[in-house]
């Protein structure tokens, strides 16, 4: 009897101590923090759970204290992820998450999901689901999941390259996605309906969405803000699809095709964007600009293409409403990936949507020309089709020769070439690359030929370098030694 009353005393102790040790953390600082604050900070926290790297006491913050892991273990919200790639936390995620919203996920393709019969009762509460799984293990999540998926709104399926394309359960309904992605997966195109998002990419013929079923999904997803097509390859045979007018997609934000020329032009042929909306191409062969924008592509009759920066493999075409080009955070209306010499000659021909003749900045920020395109007879057709060009902005260190042979020569009943240029600019690359005390010789007597040619022509250029961020004058006159 002793014994017993020992015990219980002890008890009776321990919780007196426990009831104290609450009290007192309730005067710690740290305790001032309402319960919505620290629920954000957690969710930082659980964040660690879905990575590959986490520790092995990755929950260690609900053991702080008895507030915390209050606040922890309440909070539906911070446990809405699921990890279909570990059993035991799945199931543990989905009952904290009580009947909060949830979002499928899998760490690894590699490891065969948990999804079992453990998803069948939660399908009504899946919002989004983002997975990266081979075709029979896709097979058995959406098995699992039921046929009834009403409030799903993001979707993103990938199979990995090695394995062949997934085919979705045509009875699945999905009558609320918003965002769709789709990597090596087709679905049934008549569900993509109200879409804000599409991203489809490794399609192979047959499992690609045709012309018409892009165009039908377009035109039931008028305020669609990305699309990003990446090596879609549709039936040979409807390529040539036209519709009858074009659709008007005035919230599109980007709009991103990697395809064959033919196909670009096709698929652009269904749609009109706004001014606004940035468009990047991505096309290895194509002849002139006029073989990828259609005449429709905008709703306005052309755009005013003011700068373009050439940069390796892309060109990007800044229009009037950007900020300058000397602001490496304006972000191009139009960018064409595609290799250096099909750039500059498709810029040699005239096109009804991208107006370049009132062009008067052009920017070199990588090596542009291959050795048959950086002849100087090559570089006074290319100047010449930028009548308007004011500045021109050398950023990477290229060949200055047949650049200076160029802008100093005087063409036949036409002049000097590029009559307007006000400025040559020239980057970092050529201060660290040549130094402007250390320039070789030949080339600083180039430089000076040039500015005292175009001076005596009546059209003067201003040679300027950039040095921390900072414009020096060079070449005032003959005598310019340049800044120390």
């Amino acid at each position: 009897m002793e014994k017993h009353a020992l015990v219980q005393e002890e008890l009776r102790l321990v919780a007196a101590l426990s009831a104290v040790r609450t009290k007192l953390n309730e005067f710690a600082l740290i305790s001032s923090l309402p319960s919505e604050v620290l629920e954000h900070i957690f969710s930082f926290c659980v964040s660690w759970l879905y990575d590959a790297r986490r520790k092995d006491r990755s929950l260690a913050w609900t053991q702080v204290c008895r507030k915390w892991r209050c606040v922890s273990l309440d909070a539906a919200r911070l446990w809405h992820t699921i990890d279909l790639c570990d059993a035991r936390l799945a199931s543990l995620c989905l009952h904290r998450s009580a009947s909060a919203p949830i979002h499928l996920i899998t760490t690894s393709a590699w490891k065969l999901p948990c999804a079992g019969d453990i998803l069948s009762a939660h399908a009504p509460r899946i919002q989004s689901i983002d997975v990266s799984l081979f075709p029979n293990d896709l097979e058995d999540l959406f098995q699992s999941c039921g046929p009834e998926l009403i409030g799903l709104q993001s979707l993103s399926i990938e199979v990995p390259p090695v394995s062949s394309n997934f085919v979705l359960d045509a009875s699945t309904r999905l009558p609320s996605l918003r965002c769709l992605t789709l990597r090596g997966v087709w679905i049934p195109w008549t569900k993509c309906q109200g879409l804000t998002h599409l991203s489809l990419c490794r399609l192979t013929a047959g499992y690609s969405p045709t012309p018409a079923q892009l165009l039908a999904i377009l035109e039931a997803s008028p305020n669609i803000q990305d699309i990003y097509l990446d090596h879609i390859s549709p039936t040979p045979s409807e390529t040539e699809f036209v519709p009858v007018s074009p659709i008007p997609l005035l919230s599109l934000r980007q709009f991103s095709i990697t395809a064959k020329a033919r196909q670009i032009h096709a698929i652009l042929s269904f749609i009109m964007l706004p001014e606004s909306a940035a468009l990047i191409i991505d096309c290895h062969q194509f002849t002139t600009l006029d073989s990828l924008f259609p005449t429709t592509l905008y709703h306005i009759p052309n755009i005013l293409v003011h700068a373009i920066r050439f940069m390796g493999a892309r060109a990007c075409i800044f229009a009037n409403s950007n900020p300058a080009l000397s602001d490496l955070s304006a972000e191009p209306n139009i960018v064409l990936k595609a290799p250096c010499t099909a750039q500059a000659h498709a810029f040699l021909t005239h096109n009804p949507v991208l107006f370049t003749a009132n062009v008067t900045t052009i920017e070199i920020a990588d090596v542009m020309y291959n050795d048959e395109f950086m002849t100087a007879g090559a570089l006074n057709t290319f100047l010449s089709h930028f009548p308007a060009l004011e500045l021109l902005r050398l950023t990477s260190f290229t060949d200055l020769s047949d650049i200076v042979t160029t802008l100093s020569t005087p063409v036949a009943q036409h002049g000097m070439p590029c009559q307007r240029l006000k400025s040559i600019w020239f980057g970092k690359a050529y201060v660290v690359a040549l130094g402007w005390k250390g320039m070789e010789k030949e080339v600083r007597e180039r430089l000076r030929s040039l500015v005292a040619v175009r001076r005596e022509a009546g059209c003067p250029v201003r040679l300027v370098s950039a040095q921390d961020g900072e414009l020096y004058a060079f070449c005032k006159d003959e005598s310019s030694q340049g800044p120390d």
